[in-house]
């Protein structure tokens, strides 16, 4: 899937043409091959399109008092599509998005309009190694006070597949966490080349309610620092 950026000639488009399909959405107009009819072979893909099926028709089926609660709510949460433009989810995508991220990790969900502030912009992180240890030392924009993130650190020397490479440590913190943050107390121990410490970092970040989810990977090359 592509995202478009239209100018003064072109403003919008709709519809299919040549295999390709134009849409607009909350993160602006894309364009993809024309979808075809899916044909789920593993479980998870059906589990996955059985809570997107479920969380629509809750959607549907919900007063319009609520979906004007998740849609004020959804005004709170800016994200950025791959052309950095801000934009803000939908009422119907954060109900659904919450419904699946809930599903998915194996809880109840709670589909009760969130009171907490939503999601804030992922931030930028600046990440400083001292030996042995690794640590967040600041973060930019300032997250929610009572969002919660889990850090992954992935050793990045080798080419790989993310899901390949060597977790170094896993750490949770808030919002308002107090800087500097250790993400890795002693990753010296954890490389076989000393002289190369190149990371990858995963963040995970969720809303005061936990209902939804972003993620972020960042890397970093500490290799002139050691």
């Amino acid at each position: 899937m592509a995202i478009v950026s239209f100018g003064p000639l072109v403003t919008g488009a709709r519809g299919s043409i040549g295999g390709c399909t134009f849409s607009m959405a909350g993160s602006g107009a894309t364009v993809r091959a024309r979808p075809r009819p899916p044909k789920p072979r593993k479980a998870l893909q059906t589990a996955s399109q059985s809570h997107i099926a479920a969380a629509s028709a809750l959607w549907t089926a919900l007063a319009t008092v609520s979906k004007v609660a998740w849609t004020l709510y959804a005004g709170t949460i800016t994200l950025y599509d791959s052309l950095a433009r801000a934009y803000s989810p939908s009422g119907r995508q954060c109900f659904m998005w919450s419904y699946c991220v809930q599903m998915s990790g194996g809880l109840t969900p709670d589909m009760s309009i969130p009171a907490g502030a939503g999601l804030a912009s992922i931030p930028t992180l600046t990440l400083t190694y001292t030996t042995p240890a690794l640590t967040l030392t600041a973060w930019a924009p300032t997250p929610n006070a009572a969002s919660q993130f889990v850090f992954k650190v992935f050793n990045a020397d080798v080419p790989r597949a993310f899901n390949r490479r060597p977790l170094l440590g896993t750490v949770e913190c808030l919002g308002n966490e107090g800087l500097p943050f250790t993400l890795a107390a002693d990753v010296n121990g954890s490389w076989a080349d000393a002289l190369d410490l190149r990371v990858w970092i995963s963040v995970r970040m969720l809303d005061e309610d936990l209902k939804l989810s972003t993620r972020l990977w960042q890397y970093k090359d500490f290799t002139s620092d050691v």
